[in-house]
């Protein structure tokens, strides 16, 4: 199998996501989620706090490669 990053470019792409701002609207919005999946009878288990941080990170890393697709076009 062959690297599509090496160590330092990953790096670089993680502390990218990490400046990513995120409007508190989309906070709360992740919250509420996260939150109704526990209130929600139909589901088992509901979301983890943990399910809660993934998510605000690929919601971050999405932003980022949205921006990044838009200045190459």
């Amino acid at each position: 199998m062959r690297s599509v990053l090496s160590g330092p470019e990953l790096r670089e792409l993680r502390e990218a996501v990490e400046r990513v701002h995120v409007e508190p609207a989309v906070r709360d919005y992740i919250t509420r989620v996260v939150r109704a999946t526990r209130d929600e009878p139909t589901f088992a288990l509901g979301a983890s706090p943990r399910a809660g941080v993934a998510l605000f990170l690929a919601a971050r890393a999405e932003a980022l490669g949205a921006t990044s697709w838009c200045r190459t076009m």
